[in-house]
């Protein structure tokens, strides 16, 4: 019997359940001429020989490995001249071997990705980031729509192991899985709608800075793997759990990058102002995270003004656009201020609150601007 050492990652999507199994396949290969006039005479003479009973086989082996279920059992026997069955017998065991890369192209073919590789997640790999949730892998941290799929805190392992994640970020996606799964939230309404919106994960606290969370230069870009691949185990989640996918559920005309990942922190280090969190009556020391249903990133630019009424009143502008969904059906805007901004505000003593209140105050569009002064009726 020959232990053939591949790990073989088994990703199986029953709505949120099971959704990782790591097998190891043994191959077994006993060959024995055989002389007989049947085939049945074949295999007795084939066990009196030596050979091993396949049911005695499937026993050892899976006792040995538990997972290891069926076998398949080959018996190839060639007629000889005098009509007596002669040849070889093979007993054989599930030889699909598969290697790293067969098992990501494998998810591929299955469904199981967001567009871009995935890493398969290995059973060690599971427990140490369910270890870090809190253990218990079967605990149903929320349910995700628009399929309801149960999220567990071992599928959330998978899915986060897939993405690329560190088992320090779990307690982060989690955060936000339970954010975005409040009804107040309507990830319903975002997972089907035929808007472009993705969810905006936005971290504060401590914890971003213990995982290495990018608030700075190129903080929506590429670069930084807490970003990048706690944005995107969500989005997975989204896909895999919550059934997201276009176009059955997600019936988004278009899409947005930000649909792959959408996770910054806020750069409190450097900020003028007291953490978002902190305004909230969060503690400094606890760490939060704050969602939200937002389009692709707008760029506001001005290289003129320097006071805080000239530089709210180009991002008003840029606010006020009558193409977008917030000024056609209402809704919430997020502002990110560069710093250079953020601290010419400040110096003139404005808080947030005074920057939300300008903005609240002098953005917007009349209903002329909608209705073209009633041209189409």
């Amino acid at each position: 019997m020959a232990n053939v050492e591949t790990d073989v990652f088994y990703f199986k999507d029953d709505v949120g359940k099971n959704l990782y199994r790591k097998k190891t396949y043994y191959t077994l290969c006993i060959e024995q001429d055989v002389l007989a006039d049947n085939k049945d005479e074949a295999d007795q003479k084939f066990l009196d020989g030596g050979g091993i009973a396949h049911s005695k086989i499937t026993k050892d082996i899976t006792d040995a490995n538990e997972g290891v279920e069926t076998f398949m059992v080959d018996a190839n026997y060639t007629e000889s001249d005098d009509t007596k069955f002669i040849g070889k017998v093979k007993y054989d065991t599930d030889t699909y071997n598969q290697t790293l890369d067969e098992a990501i192209e494998r998810y591929f073919e299955l469904g199981w990705t967001d567009g871009l590789p995935v890493v398969p997640p290995t059973q060690d790999k599971v427990l140490e980031f369910v270890e870090n949730l809190g253990g218990d892998p079967d605990f149903v941290e929320c349910k995700v729509p628009p399929r309801w799929g149960g999220l567990s805190r071992g599928v959330l392992a998978v899915n986060m192991i897939m993405a690329g994640c560190k088992a320090e970020y779990a307690p982060v996606v989690r955060a936000a899985m339970l954010a975005l799964t409040d009804s107040k939230f309507n990830l319903n309404g975002v997972q089907a709608t035929t808007h472009v919106a993705a969810p905006l994960l936005i971290v504060n606290g401590p914890i971003a800075a213990e995982i290495g969370m990018n608030g700075g230069a190129n903080a929506f870009g590429s670069g930084n793997r807490a970003n990048a691949t706690i944005g995107r185990a969500i989005r997975l989640i989204l896909l895999n759990v919550g059934g997201g996918r276009a176009p059955d559920l997600d019936k988004c005309t278009l899409g947005n990058p930000a649909k792959y990942t959408y996770c910054i922190c806020e750069n409190e280090q450097n900020s003028p102002f007291a953490p978002y969190h902190v305004e909230k009556g969060f503690s400094s020391k606890a760490s939060t995270v704050f969602t939200i249903a937002a389009e692709a990133p707008h760029s506001v630019t001005d290289h003129q003004c320097n006071d805080p009424e000239g530089i709210l009143d180009t991002i008003c502008s840029a606010m006020s656009n009558i193409a977008s969904n917030t000024s056609v059906l209402s809704g919430h805007c997020t502002l990110a201020l560069g710093l250079e901004h953020a601290r010419t505000i400040a110096k003139y003593g404005w808080s947030r609150q005074d920057i939300k209140n300008y903005l609240w105050m002098h953005s917007g569009n009349k209903f002329s601007a909608h209705s073209r002064d009633h041209r189409y009726g």
